[in-house]
């Protein structure tokens, strides 16, 4: 949360990208809990259904939103817009898109 000095504040999420602890790099190998060996050459995915709880219990949905996450980068910025957020308590999200709208194209 950036907070602008006036009521509402810019609402960001920002993803950055882990591999068992460490800084994820594409190319490198790493291994499933079922001891699968792995190689990621690209991986993107979407973000939707977030839900943001404030300031002592207080849920806001964020509705029709998809994002397009690229692991490519070092981070990724999801830019909410401006809300009356304070104090995050808690961000839930879905993986990938719900089959009421993965269907729209």
């Amino acid at each position: 949360i950036v907070n602008t000095g006036q009521a509402q504040n810019d609402v960001e999420i920002e993803i950055i990208h882990k591999l068992n602890g460490a800084d994820f790099e594409f190319g490198e190998e790493a291994s499933t809990p079922e001891a699968i060996a792995f190689e990621l050459e690209r991986m993107e995915y979407y973000i939707s259904e977030i839900s943001i709880e404030h300031d002592g219990g207080t849920v806001t949905e964020f509705e029709d939103v998809w994002v397009l996450v690229q692991a490519d980068a070092s981070s990724t910025i999801i830019d909410l817009g401006n809300d009356s957020i304070e104090s995050v308590e808690s961000v839930t999200f879905s993986i990938g898109v719900d089959s009421a709208h993965n269907h729209l194209d």
